[in-house]
């Protein structure tokens, strides 16, 4: 693959050694952290969307939003700032590292029940952030005395939520060398697979009942979250149990990674493989099973979403699969990139105009078909098209890696709406440490 050229400096800086000059992606990266850090990363650190006042406001917040979501994308926030810390070694990275790992810490203990998880932790006294219907919403919960007095919680929490929490502090163990996040990471890891095990790979509530959003860890799900747990503490137990649940696992392992409709409806379900398998394919020590997992991924993940112009993806797909043209691969990263929305994320889509596209006619035909068995889950097939929109001309709907890029039709603008920059940041700073940009670009 291609590795990044170090451009020379000028030799008298930093005492004589060569500094490479900043390109446009670090800028815009420079950019994004400091945007996340003012406004996306309020109270105990979990990553919200931002409301302003107005449309040109940058500093008038009247409301944060998709706080449900909060643990997949702080995750996603925290593996970016643990590659940049790999990079840079930046103090602003390895503090922003210790704050999200303090709020992924408050998500495992605020809910009272050991090892589940919460979507969100805040402050129950901020309106901006606390739901006006808390007090009839049965996954709202709001705590009174004890260690977490004054937070509110919420969750019903799915398999999602859970993914972005492992991928977080998966990779801040593996790239900080910090002994108190890891001994802390040790510990909230264990809580959350041992009462994963105990409830048979279900996501229990604190009703004691399973969740109703996506409560079953799929195998590779569960596969990538037991190895997690055996590669950071090192027990021969937790590897000998993985081992085995691997075998067990084994014959659900392709079917479970099935991804065809994906590319129909709920796309953001590539998103949680990437994330999931990343782990496997890299990690397993046995070369049998490592490449097992590696077809899989492959077959039923990658293939579905080779042309899709997916930088996270795509880097992942550099790093652990054996892709056609690597060199190709990398430089579309850094064109994809590079035509990303400029600072900040609002909610404004490119005109289309002018664009030429077709209507991909199997989304009709299936949506139809689904129709005669689930008619509400019908009406979530959207139109596609047959090839996938620049990255320029995507639809700013969210977090850009599991948006599907063939949708014809985009959410009206906000311009007052402010994304989180987590999916530029996770994809920037993964390839900086893969060596596919270097500080130049």
């Amino acid at each position: 693959m291609a590795i990044a050229v170090v451009a020379c400096g000028d030799a008298s800086r930093g005492g004589g050694v060569t500094i490479p000059p900043e390109g446009p992606l670090a800028r815009k990266a420079a950019a994004y952290d400091r945007n996340y850090v003012d406004f996306h990363m309020p109270f105990l650190g979990g990553s919200l969307k931002t409301r302003f006042a107005c449309e040109t406001c940058t500093d008038d917040v009247v409301a944060y939003e998709s706080a449900g979501d909060s643990a997949i994308w702080s995750g996603n926030y925290l593996a970016s700032q643990a590659f940049r810390y790999a990079v840079t070694r930046s103090p602003e990275a390895l503090a922003n590292v210790r704050r999200v790992m303090g709020f992924m810490d408050v998500l495992a203990r605020v809910t009272g029940r050991t090892g589940f998880l919460a979507r969100y932790a805040g402050p129950a006294d901020d309106p901006r952030v606390f739901p006006a219907n808390c007090a009839t919403d049965e996954n709202c919960h709001v705590v009174a005395g004890g260690e977490f007095d004054g937070l509110f919680w919420l969750g019903n929490t799915s398999r999602d939520q859970y993914s972005g929490w492992f991928f977080g502090l998966g990779w801040v163990h593996a790239l900080v060398d910090d002994p108190d996040l890891n001994a802390l990471i040790r510990a909230r890891i264990v809580e959350v697979v041992d009462r994963l095990v105990a409830d048979d790979y279900t996501i229990v509530d604190v009703d004691g009942r399973p969740t109703t959003a996506g409560p079953e860890a799929l195998p590779p799900f569960a596969l990538n979250w037991l190895l997690i747990r055996a590669l950071i503490t090192e027990e021969p137990g937790d590897l000998a149990f993985y081992e085995a649940e691997a075998e067990r696992l084994a014959p659900l392992f392709p079917l479970t990674t099935l991804s065809i409709l994906n590319h129909f409806i709920e796309y953001y379900g590539f998103h949680l493989s990437f994330m999931n398998l990343w782990t496997l394919a890299r990690n397993e020590a046995d070369a049998d099973r490592r490449a097992f997992y590696r077809e899989s991924f492959d077959r039923n993940v990658w293939g579905e979403v080779a042309r899709d112009r997916q930088a996270m993806f795509d880097l992942i797909a550099l790093d652990v699969l054996d892709v056609e043209d690597p060199d190709a691969l990398a430089a579309q990263v850094r064109a994809d990139l590079l035509d990303f929305q400029e600072p900040p994320r609002r909610r404004i889509s490119r005109s289309r105009e002018g664009l030429v596209f077709e209507i991909d006619p199997r989304w009709e035909a299936l949506r139809d078909f689904v129709a005669l068995f689930d008619p509400d889950y019908a009406r979530k097939f959207q139109p596609i098209a047959t090839e996938p929109f620049p990255v320029a001309y995507r639809c700013h709907q969210g977090f850009m890696w599991q948006q599907n890029p063939y949708l014809t039709e985009c959410a009206p603008d906000d311009p007052a709406y402010e994304y989180a920059p987590m999916d530029f940041l996770v994809a920037y700073w993964m390839a900086r440490w893969m060596g596919v940009l270097g500080e130049e670009d």
